[in-house]
Protein backbone atom coordinates (compact mmCIF):
# COMPACT_ATOMS: atom_id res chain seq x y z
CA UNK A 1 0.00 0.00 0.00
CA UNK A 2 1.75 3.15 -1.18
CA UNK A 3 1.11 6.31 0.76
CA UNK A 4 0.34 9.30 -1.38
CA UNK A 5 1.76 12.23 0.54
CA UNK A 6 -0.19 14.76 -1.57
CA UNK A 7 -3.46 12.98 -0.73
CA UNK A 8 -2.37 12.85 2.91
CA UNK A 9 -1.72 16.60 3.13
CA UNK A 10 -4.93 17.35 1.19
CA UNK A 11 -6.95 15.29 3.67
CA UNK A 12 -5.30 17.11 6.57
CA UNK A 13 -6.10 20.49 5.00
CA UNK A 14 -9.74 19.48 4.47
CA UNK A 15 -10.07 18.22 8.04
CA UNK A 16 -8.54 21.41 9.43
CA UNK A 17 -10.86 23.53 7.26
CA UNK A 18 -13.90 21.53 8.38
CA UNK A 19 -12.99 22.03 12.03
CA UNK A 20 -12.41 25.75 11.48
CA UNK A 21 -15.85 26.12 9.85
CA UNK A 22 -17.40 24.18 12.74
CA UNK A 23 -15.74 26.57 15.21
CA UNK A 24 -13.40 23.93 16.61
CA UNK A 25 -9.67 24.22 17.09
CA UNK A 26 -8.41 24.50 13.49
CA UNK A 27 -4.87 23.25 14.11
CA UNK A 28 -5.40 19.52 14.49
CA UNK A 29 -7.23 16.65 12.85
CA UNK A 30 -7.59 12.91 13.22
CA UNK A 31 -4.95 11.14 11.10
CA UNK A 32 -6.07 9.04 8.16
CA UNK A 33 -5.50 5.26 8.05
CA UNK A 34 -2.42 5.41 5.74
CA UNK A 35 -0.71 7.80 8.17
CA UNK A 36 -1.54 5.59 11.15
CA UNK A 37 -0.30 2.51 9.26
CA UNK A 38 2.96 4.23 8.26
CA UNK A 39 3.62 5.45 11.81
CA UNK A 40 2.78 2.08 13.33
CA UNK A 41 5.07 0.35 10.82
CA UNK A 42 7.96 2.61 11.85
CA UNK A 43 7.29 2.20 15.56
CA UNK A 44 7.26 -1.60 15.23
CA UNK A 45 10.39 -1.67 13.02
CA UNK A 46 12.49 0.64 15.15
CA UNK A 47 11.27 0.02 18.71
CA UNK A 48 10.45 -3.70 18.80
CA UNK A 49 14.06 -4.64 19.57
CA UNK A 50 14.09 -2.53 22.75
CA UNK A 51 10.68 -3.66 23.99
CA UNK A 52 8.93 -0.35 23.23
CA UNK A 53 6.85 -1.26 20.16
CA UNK A 54 3.16 -0.31 20.27
CA UNK A 55 1.04 -2.68 22.34
CA UNK A 56 -1.59 -4.78 20.57
CA UNK A 57 -5.18 -4.51 21.72
CA UNK A 58 -5.89 -8.04 20.57
CA UNK A 59 -3.81 -10.64 18.76
CA UNK A 60 -2.82 -9.05 15.45
CA UNK A 61 -4.83 -5.86 16.08
CA UNK A 62 -4.04 -2.36 17.23
CA UNK A 63 -6.55 0.04 18.78
CA UNK A 64 -5.32 3.57 18.06
CA UNK A 65 -6.52 7.11 18.69
CA UNK A 66 -4.60 10.07 17.35
CA UNK A 67 -4.29 13.65 16.22
CA UNK A 68 -2.13 15.31 13.57
CA UNK A 69 -1.22 18.98 13.56
CA UNK A 70 1.19 21.28 11.73
CA UNK A 71 4.64 21.22 13.34
CA UNK A 72 5.45 24.65 14.70
CA UNK A 73 9.19 24.29 14.10
CA UNK A 74 9.14 23.51 10.38
CA UNK A 75 6.80 24.54 7.60
CA UNK A 76 5.25 21.63 5.73
CA UNK A 77 5.99 19.10 8.46
CA UNK A 78 3.28 17.59 10.62
CA UNK A 79 3.39 16.29 14.16
CA UNK A 80 1.43 13.12 14.87
CA UNK A 81 0.41 11.81 18.29
CA UNK A 82 -0.87 8.23 18.44
CA UNK A 83 -2.24 6.49 21.53
CA UNK A 84 -2.09 2.68 21.36
CA UNK A 85 -4.22 0.73 23.82
CA UNK A 86 -3.12 -2.52 25.41
CA UNK A 87 -5.40 -5.48 26.17
CA UNK A 88 -8.75 -4.57 27.73
CA UNK A 89 -7.81 -0.84 27.60
CA UNK A 90 -5.91 -1.24 30.90
CA UNK A 91 -2.72 0.33 29.56
CA UNK A 92 -1.68 2.59 26.71
CA UNK A 93 1.37 4.14 25.09
CA UNK A 94 1.38 7.62 23.55
CA UNK A 95 3.92 8.20 20.75
CA UNK A 96 4.89 11.42 19.03
CA UNK A 97 6.36 11.52 15.55
CA UNK A 98 6.98 13.99 12.76
CA UNK A 99 6.02 13.54 9.11
CA UNK A 100 7.91 15.16 6.29
CA UNK A 101 6.95 15.08 2.64
CA UNK A 102 9.98 14.58 0.40
CA UNK A 103 10.52 13.62 -3.22
CA UNK A 104 11.42 10.10 -2.10
CA UNK A 105 8.08 9.83 -0.26
CA UNK A 106 6.87 10.19 3.26
CA UNK A 107 9.43 10.15 6.08
CA UNK A 108 8.48 9.36 9.66
CA UNK A 109 10.73 10.69 12.41
CA UNK A 110 10.00 8.92 15.69
CA UNK A 111 9.91 11.21 18.72
CA UNK A 112 9.21 10.49 22.38
CA UNK A 113 6.71 8.13 23.99
CA UNK A 114 4.92 7.90 27.30
CA UNK A 115 3.21 4.98 29.01
CA UNK A 116 -0.04 4.94 30.96
CA UNK A 117 -1.58 2.37 33.28
CA UNK A 118 -4.96 1.96 34.94
CA UNK A 119 -5.38 3.26 38.48
CA UNK A 120 -8.81 3.64 40.08
CA UNK A 121 -10.47 2.85 36.74
CA UNK A 122 -8.64 5.57 34.75
CA UNK A 123 -5.51 5.65 32.65
CA UNK A 124 -2.83 7.62 34.50
CA UNK A 125 0.81 8.38 33.66
CA UNK A 126 3.23 5.57 34.34
CA UNK A 127 6.32 6.89 32.60
CA UNK A 128 6.74 10.31 30.94
CA UNK A 129 9.87 11.62 29.21
CA UNK A 130 11.76 14.82 29.93
CA UNK A 131 11.20 17.58 32.43
CA UNK A 132 8.12 19.34 33.76
CA UNK A 133 7.28 21.16 30.49
CA UNK A 134 7.41 17.90 28.51
CA UNK A 135 5.34 16.20 31.21
CA UNK A 136 2.64 18.89 30.94
CA UNK A 137 2.63 18.78 27.13
CA UNK A 138 2.29 14.98 27.02
CA UNK A 139 -0.57 15.05 29.53
CA UNK A 140 -2.39 17.74 27.53
CA UNK A 141 -1.91 15.78 24.30
CA UNK A 142 -3.05 12.59 26.07
CA UNK A 143 -6.30 14.31 27.13
CA UNK A 144 -6.96 15.62 23.61
CA UNK A 145 -6.15 12.29 21.91
CA UNK A 146 -8.50 10.39 24.23
CA UNK A 147 -11.42 12.41 22.80
CA UNK A 148 -10.86 11.07 19.28
CA UNK A 149 -12.62 8.07 17.79
CA UNK A 150 -10.53 4.87 17.81
CA UNK A 151 -9.20 3.16 14.70
CA UNK A 152 -8.78 -0.62 14.64
CA UNK A 153 -5.74 -1.56 12.63
CA UNK A 154 -4.82 -5.07 11.50
CA UNK A 155 -1.17 -6.12 11.75
CA UNK A 156 -1.09 -6.92 8.00
CA UNK A 157 -2.03 -3.29 7.23
CA UNK A 158 0.99 -2.22 9.24
CA UNK A 159 3.29 -4.65 7.42
CA UNK A 160 2.06 -3.35 4.04
CA UNK A 161 3.08 0.25 4.80
CA UNK A 162 6.57 1.11 3.52
CA UNK A 163 7.57 4.57 4.81
CA UNK A 164 11.11 5.75 5.42
CA UNK A 165 11.59 5.44 9.20
CA UNK A 166 14.07 7.45 11.21
CA UNK A 167 14.84 7.03 14.89
CA UNK A 168 18.06 7.95 16.61
CA UNK A 169 18.26 6.69 20.19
Amino acid sequence: MAISSSKFFTSIALAILARAVAGQRPVEAQPQLPVVSANTSCLVQKLKGIGSAPPQFDKGKYKVKGIVQPHSGSEGDSEVFLLFYGEHDTSATLYSSFLREEQKGLRVYIGQWSTFKTENGHLTPDELPGGLATHRKMLEVFRRVQLEAPLLLEADEVQAAKPVCIWQP
